[in-house]
């Protein structure tokens, strides 16, 4: 509330905020959720929502209620921008269980399926946690799982290597998203890091001083590059450096950094 509920309103740009349909991202979206939550477990929850709203107890209903108006908002959303498989977790947390319920009594044929189905799921589940603490599956150059996060700890001690005066330099990005990991993966060093974009968001109300008239380093990676001397306004834009985020054999991210000598705005 003291803000104007910024949060909200950006949550809801995040994921309602287009105004284009596309098909692509929407078909994205829909793997996404069966291959997050298993494909042989996925339908079974929309056998419990089905099975919900025709039941005669009214908390069964009522949750039947709440979860076709949840499935239904990000699925309309997904049409727009494409849904991450976290958003729409509770529904299938909450009606898979369900639906397995009412399958497991109706017949044994359904025992075999759902205990196929649940250990498919924790094999699965495994092998991505084992990948995740030991990195022992080769991905594509820029298609790894850890892309997202691997490498951010390296990125922004080579920023840094790169300010020599953190009161009139610091390190900017364009994207939300890297904001986030960039401010979390620098509290270790004494510089800055700004979120430049045209959106007034909690970024904002986080980032005390202005970021005007100081040289800002920016920092462009694989999926999220912009062309700083085209947007920005900027007295001279040189680059700093390059490097690659290499994880075995195959590159995580390549990340450019370009500095925007005495920053003076977004351009119109």
């Amino acid at each position: 509330m003291q803000h104007d509920w910024i949060s909200l309103t950006y949550q809801s740009d995040h994921v309602v905020g287009a105004n284009t349909i596309h098909w692509n991202g929407f078909i994205q979206s829909l793997g996404a959720q069966f291959g997050a939550y298993s494909p042989f477990l996925s339908p079974i929850a929309f056998y419990g929502l089905y099975r919900a709203l025709k039941s005669k107890n009214d908390a069964l209903f009522l949750s039947g209620l709440f979860g076709i108006v949840l499935i239904t908002f990000f699925t309309y959303a997904s049409l727009y921008k494409t849904a991450l498989p976290h958003w729409s977790a509770l529904f299938y947390l909450l009606f898979i269980p369900i639906g397995a319920i009412f399958l497991w009594e109706q017949s044994t044929r359904w025992h075999t399926y759902l205990k196929g189905a649940i250990g498919f799921g924790v094999v699965v589940s495994l092998m991505l946690y084992a990948e995740l603490v030991f990195k022992f599956i080769p991905q594509p150059d820029y298609q790894s799982l850890h892309r997202d996060i691997y490498g951010f700890n390296i990125i922004m001690k080579e920023a840094n290597s790169l300010i020599t005066d953190p009161k009139h330099e610091a390190i900017a990005v364009t994207h939300w998203s890297v904001a986030s990991r960039a401010l979390f993966y620098n509290s270790p060093f004494n510089s800055d890091v700004y979120l430049i974009d045209t959106r007034y968001d909690q970024f904002d109300i986080w980032q005390h001083d202005t970021s005007l008239h100081k040289d800002l380093l920016f920092i462009n990676t694989h999926d999220f590059h912009t062309d700083i001397a085209k947007k920005m306004v900027c007295d001279e834009v040189t680059n700093g450096n390059t490097i690659d985020i290499i994880l075995g054999n195959n590159k995580v991210n390549t990340i450019n950094y370009v500095w925007c000598k005495n920053f003076q705005g977004i351009k119109k």
